[in-house]
């Protein structure tokens, strides 16, 4: 399928815009290079606030985006930044938006990044915020019996690896994974795709570089797809884009929960490209696959009177 109009004019925008060689610049340069944008007056939610906890190597910092009063469903949300860029700033828009559509108490985690902090750091991190929202669930405002993980690109690879890690170690398991182009292993499977400029294949391999040495790639909590069981692992949303270098994996990883007996939604935005959930503003497949996922969510946790467009 052709890309859709929007997405083209958009990515022959990108093409001008991204300076060649960006993605060679030193981390530092690039994060400061990719700050966040300004994408206009920030979408109104009952309440946005940090709260510090006890992480696996100090203080680590969690960000509530409350939709509304009342005692609501949890969302604990993983950005996406091929474990290396990204900030609780720059997805601010997301993380609003994601709580109004989908109507739950969404829970931004800030984990460590690499190179300052390679694997297993990240997913430590994510465990302990796991760990801290179900045993603090009551004074959020939150239902401890329906608490969900999800993420975008390597967040959603993080959120897959969670809801692993949360069975191997016994914790309460989430309600739902909600998973966004995630990386099911990190590697190249449509080479051609591989340069397009929001997601540029040899970008991606250097950053995986900085997560994660050459053997731990085949590690579940590194890459969720190359993990043998799966049947006990909870319901699944997958949300994958035509247009992406990593999106058989993602793909087959869904196959792989549906074949293992767990409840399991796949759609992938024909048209689309890795990156586009967070361009509602200006990309109507955006908006239509918020739609879609947010009615998902809201289905599987319980909030059918709110599962209409």
């Amino acid at each position: 399928m052709v890309m859709d109009k929007e997405s083209a004019e958009l990515m022959s925008g990108l093409r001008a815009l991204l300076a060649p060689g960006l993605y060679d610049l030193p981390v530092a340069d690039l994060r400061a290079r990719l700050s966040p944008p300004h994408r206009g007056p920030a979408l109104p939610v009952a309440e946005v606030r940090d709260i510090s906890i006890d992480g696996p190597a100090g203080p680590l910092r969690l960000r509530l985006f409350r939709p509304t009063g009342g005692l609501l469903p949890g969302l604990l949300w993983l950005r996406g930044g091929w474990f290396v860029l990204g900030s609780l700033e720059h997805s601010d828009h997301l993380y609003r938006e994601l709580a109004l559509r989908t109507g739950c108490l969404l829970v931004a985690v800030d984990f460590r990044s690499a190179p300052e902090h390679p694997y297993p750091a990240a997913i430590e991190d994510c465990t302990a915020a796991l760990a801290w929202v179900n045993a603090h669930a009551d004074e959020l405002g939150c239902d401890p019996t329906r608490i969900a993980v999800g993420g975008d690109s390597s967040g959603g690879t993080l959120a897959a690896a969670l809801c692993q890690v949360a069975r191997d170690r016994g914790l309460h398991p989430p309600a739902l994974q909600l998973l966004v182009y995630p990386f099911a292993r990190l590697r190249v499977t449509n080479p051609e795709y591989k340069d397009l400029p929001v997601f540029p294949a040899e970008a991606a391999e250097r950053f995986w570089a900085l997560y994660c040495t050459p053997e731990q790639r085949d590690n579940p909590y590194v890459s969720p797809g190359c993990a043998s069981e799966l049947h006990t692992l909870p319901p699944a949303v997958v949300l994958t884009a035509e247009y992406d270098c990593t999106r058989d994996d993602a793909e087959e990883y869904a196959h792989r929960l549906a074949q293992a007996g767990v409840r399991t939604t796949l759609r992938r935005c024909e048209g689309s490209f890795h990156g586009f959930l967070g361009l509602t503003a200006v990309l109507t497949s955006a908006s239509a696959a918020m739609d879609d996922i947010a009615i998902e969510v809201r289905r599987i946790l319980g909030l059918d009177h709110l599962a209409q467009r």
